[in-house]
């Protein structure tokens, strides 16, 4: 998995506030901007001290992973499926039943044509 400095700070960013960074946990605001402009990480240290104020783990503020393991593009996707009518979820898992079976053949044939 590659970590990427920008997705960790659009992270920190949508869970808050930078003046609240500054404030309430003393990370210079210009230690912030050069999370933002230079593509940096942050520090361990900051990090730590932002998943333990806001409340959320250390691995989802790096990786964008929660504690089950669930990256925040899979969460947006369960999201949206609970907001639709059975009807609609019924379509989607056959979509994707179907979708997932052609993927399965398609790489058995390559295993296949390769042995």
């Amino acid at each position: 998995m590659e970590i990427n400095g920008r997705d960790i700070v659009n992270r920190i960013v949508s869970i808050g506030e930078i003046k609240e960074y500054v404030q309430v946990l003393h990370i210079p605001a210009q230690t912030i901007s050069n999370w933002k402009t230079r593509n940096s990480f942050p520090k361990v240290d900051d990090l730590y001290r932002i998943a333990e104020y806001k409340h959320v783990s250390l691995d989802w503020l790096v990786t964008g992973t929660d504690e089950n393991g669930i990256m925040d593009d899979e969460r947006a996707l369960l999201t949206d499926f609970n907001d639709i009518s059975e009807s609609e979820r019924q379509f989607i898992r056959q979509q994707i039943h179907d979708a997932a079976e052609r993927g399965r053949k398609a790489q058995q044939d390559k295993v296949n044509t390769a042995g």
